[in-house]
């Protein structure tokens, strides 16, 4: 239960063992384990309804079920191969066995779990900024400070609480994507590499009767539009997706790889701390694993009061996590020195570099 603290003039104040500052996949997996393990948390998210809209391209692979139960709802489609479309106009198939998800259930299915366990969620309610140790949020018009022993921020790519800390990811990946209508049911996932697409690529991920056709980009996010466009334009005359569009979605991609993960009783999970895969965007399974680490850890200080035990984060995401997200940051550096050539130079750095290719794992 949450606690009321003496009140100011100008903010109510509120108390809680656990703050958690956006109930995304890491947030709701974080304040899922640490109300488990006893703590008092309070999960916030700014949007009004959790996991809309979505902002996702939505493919993970098989290995999300290690980490979380996933009721036939969250999922859209079984993707069994990745199929990689390079700029010298061959293509590369291989078995990648996968989900489309239905990113607005799953989002949903998290944060039901947390209140489950115990935590208490605030929709609509955006963390404003930090002061010291204490959270300012806007809450119904009037701002509302809450003290807790440990926060979480897990609020994305442009996060408020790794910004108040001087961290948070860079640079930042521009991605749009559009649904359409398939005529046909697709199996495959499929990526397209081009100069259009500087830093990124563009993808078609079939979802059941619609796929999700969209593309990154780190520069020159008119360029990349034209590219994306040209590509849906061939899409159609090919009769592979139809030409109307049932959804649009934007936002931005960490694509720097991980930063600090803790700075005093401050801990990041998720994209807030860029822990998204630098080359492929993916950022579910990883936003769920270091949202474990950090619920687990966030408890257990809570519990003792021994702030020490936040060290178990740090110790945990640098043994696990770090070492292949930096792997994948240095393969995007050395992939991102070939986008000013041509299709014959481009398609070998990506055959280098891209997670498809056996070269990928020398």
């Amino acid at each position: 239960m949450l606690v009321k603290g003496a009140p100011s003039p100008m903010v109510e104040t509120l108390s809680c063992d656990v703050l958690v500052v956006g109930a995304g996949p890491a947030g709701s997996t974080a304040a899922r384990v640490a109300a488990r393990e006893g703590a008092e948390v309070l999960l916030v998210e700014r949007k009004a309804q959790i996991g809309v809209p979505e902002q996702c391209a939505g493919y993970v692979a098989q290995a999300i079920r290690w980490h979380v139960d996933l009721p036939a709802e969250c999922v859209a489609q079984a993707v069994g191969r990745m199929r990689t479309w390079l700029p010298d106009g061959t293509s590369h198939d291989v078995e990648m066995p996968g989900y489309m998800l239905n990113r607005s259930a799953l989002d949903r299915h998290l944060a039901i779990q947390a209140v489950q366990a115990g935590a208490r969620l605030l929709l609509h309610v955006p963390a404003v900024r930090l002061e010291g140790g204490t959270v300012i949020l806007q809450m119904e018009g009037q701002e509302v400070a809450v003290r807790a022993r440990v926060i979480i921020g897990a609020d994305g790519p442009q996060s408020v609480v790794a910004r108040h800390l001087g961290l948070g990811p860079a640079p930042l990946a521009r991605a749009v994507q559009y649904e359409v209508v398939l005529p046909r049911r697709l199996e495959a996932a499929e990526v397209f590499f081009g100069s259009a697409f500087p830093g990124g690529y563009a993808w078609l991920f079939p979802s059941g009767t619609t796929a999700r056709v969209g593309a990154a980009f780190e520069v020159d996010e008119e360029a990349g539009m034209s590219g994306l466009r040209r590509l849906l334009g061939e899409l159609q005359v090919d009769g592979r997706v139809r030409e109307s569009a049932v959804s649009h979605a934007a936002g931005f991609v960490p694509v720097g790889g991980p930063g600090p993960v803790r700075r005093g009783n401050v801990l990041l999970v998720g994209d807030a701390g860029g822990h998204t895969h630098p080359l492929t965007g993916a950022g579910v399974v990883n936003a769920i694993i270091a949202g474990e680490m950090a619920g687990r850890a966030a408890a257990q200080t809570a519990l003792s009061g021994d702030y020490e035990a936040l060290d178990a984060y740090e110790e945990e995401f640098d043994h696990v996590l770090r070492p292949a997200l930096e792997r994948a940051r240095d393969k995007r550096a050395r992939l991102g020195k070939a986008w000013g050539s041509g299709p014959a130079e481009l398609s070998k750095a990506v055959r280098e570099s891209w997670i498809a290719f056996e070269e990928y794992y020398g």
